[in-house]
């Protein structure tokens, strides 16, 4: 009987690995993995590992019921560590070694579906539950690229220079603000985050009266008309700032709650993405590197561009605040900075106001 019980359990190994079954690897060493057959009843499991079919045909020539009784593998010595039957390489005899493996106690972080779970455990039971995982949204500090875009305006006294209808008026749709840079997102702690970062931007102020020339005098900035006989095309300043900026931001999509997990434990998880509504308000501040006009127009049925690197009594200073508000993937932003766009008393007091989205 014990004969046929080990030639039926080899014919049925045998034909799982002729089938290239692998089905557990989880209690053999990485080192040892082969072709496997594991054979369950109840609780309990025998392996076998081999390499090729012929090594398991040589198996039939063993008892495999006395081959436990002769190892004395029983319950009280199996405890605390994993068993393992090795037949040696004539065939002629076994024998059994013993691993014995210590029990770790862990933190294991696993995310699915945007969650942030941490177990206390050795994890490789959630893990393999809890398989997804975002490497972006963890706590800490996460850091991306980001572009803004947006228009430019600036006020004077409080109002827009348009409304008196001064020659250093803009217009908004044309004077285009661009910014490329880093920011990171700091958490420090419940829904208080700190974005901060730097980036290199581009502020354009397009006239709203294509004859305006900037004239730089001595001592100050002078608005002028266009002197020549030329239909004006197009009349712009241009400035280059290299930026730092400090948000702090409230987010709304941040949040923990408790779920229950497939083996009726429950664990706390944090929710850390951006499908909710955030708000902040901070301060930025930057250095000219760079500032031109350009100013496009037509002669003789020709259309000509002039282009003038200068400083244009520029600060070459900025700051001032930054509000944000997003919801998912987009942020609003409005950037007004405190100190004048012109030196003081080198042309007209104004202070530079931009607004538009974060992608």
């Amino acid at each position: 009987m014990k004969k046929l019980l080990t030639t039926t359990l080899l014919a049925l190994a045998l034909s799982w690995s002729t089938m290239g079954t692998a089905r557990d690897h989880a209690a053999v060493p990485a080192a040892d993995k082969a072709d496997t057959v594991i054979i369950r009843v109840g609780n309990a499991q025998i392996i076998i590992q081999t390499d090729n079919a012929e090594e398991l045909r040589a198996l039939s020539d063993y008892d495999l019921n006395q081959m436990i009784t002769d190892l004395n593998l029983s319950i009280d010595t199996a405890a605390g560590g994993i068993d393992y039957i090795r037949i040696d390489n004539d065939g002629q005899g076994y024998s059994r070694d013993t691993i014995v493996e210590t029990k770790r106690v862990q933190k294991t972080v696993v995310v699915q579906d945007d969650y942030k779970v941490v177990v206390e455990g050795d994890g490789v039971e959630d893990a393999d539950r809890w398989e997804q995982y975002d490497g972006r949204r963890t706590l800490g500090t996460e850091s991306d690229v980001h572009l803004e875009l947006g228009t430019n305006n600036w006020l004077e006294d409080g109002g827009f220079p348009s409304e008196t209808n001064a020659p250093y008026a803009v217009r908004p749709w044309g004077s285009w603000y661009f910014a490329i840079g880093q920011v990171n997102k700091t958490s420090l702690g419940g829904k208080l985050f700190l974005h901060w970062g730097a980036d290199i931007s581009w502020y354009n102020w397009k006239f709203e009266d294509h004859d305006t020339r900037i004239l730089k005098g001595p001592d100050r900035l002078e608005f002028l008309p266009e002197p020549r006989d030329v239909s004006s095309i197009k009349s712009k300043l241009t400035a280059t700032f290299i930026n730092a900026s400090f948000i702090p931001m409230l987010d709304f999509g941040y949040h923990k709650k408790t779920i229950t997990k497939a083996d009726g434990t429950t664990v706390k998880v944090t929710r850390l993405n951006r499908s909710g509504f955030r708000i902040g308000a901070g301060v930025h501040a930057g250095y000219r590197i760079g500032s031109h006009t350009k100013i496009k127009y037509e002669e003789d049925n020709n259309t000509r561009k002039d282009r003038d690197n200068d400083s244009y009594y520029l600060n070459n200073f900025r700051y001032g605040v930054t509000g944000r508000v997003g919801f998912r993937d987009f942020d609003f932003f409005v950037k007004y900075d405190l100190n004048e766009v012109f030196a003081e008393n080198r042309g007209p007091k104004l202070n530079a106001l931009t607004f538009g989205v974060v992608f």
